[in-house]
C-alpha cells in the first residue's frame, strides 16, 4: 500500500529528493550528460519505486523541495549572477540545442 503523501516529514522528503539527484548524477555519468527527456522519467520511477510511493507523489515531493532550494538559492543574488545560473541551467541539458553546442565543445 501507497504511503500518503502528507504523511511525509521534511527530513524524508529531502530523503527523497536527495535519492533523486543522486540518480540523476548517476544517469549522466552514464550517457555522459543531462538528458531530461531521458532521464527525468526514469529518475522519478527509481524514486517511487525505492520509497514505495507512486510516480506522482515522487515528482511533487522532489519539486517542492527543489523549490525551496531555487527560492533560497536566488535570494540575494545580483541579476548577473541569476543570469549565469539560468545560462548554466539552459546549457546543462544536452535536449536543448545550447545543451548540444556545450557537448561539442567539451569534445574538442
Amino acid at each position: 500500500m501507497l504511503r500518503d503523501l502528507k504523511s511525509f516529514t521534511q527530513e524524508e522528503k529531502k530523503q527523497i529528493h536527495d535519492y533523486c539527484k543522486e540518480r540523476w548524477g548517476y544517469y549522466q555519468k552514464m550517457d555522459g550528460a543531462y538528458y531530461p527527456s531521458k532521464h527525468d522519467v526514469k529518475v522519478i520511477n527509481d524514486a517511487a519505486n525505492h520509497y514505495g510511493i507512486s510516480y506522482q507523489d515522487a515528482d511533487d515531493i522532489f519539486m517542492e523541495i527543489s523549490k525551496a532550494e531555487a527560492d533560497q538559492m536566488v535570494k540575494g543574488m545580483s541579476k548577473t549572477q541569476m543570469v549565469n545560473l539560468f545560462d548554466s541551467i539552459i546549457k546543462g541539458n544536452a535536449d536543448t540545442p545550447w545543451g548540444q553546442m556545450e557537448l561539442k565543445n567539451k569534445k574538442k
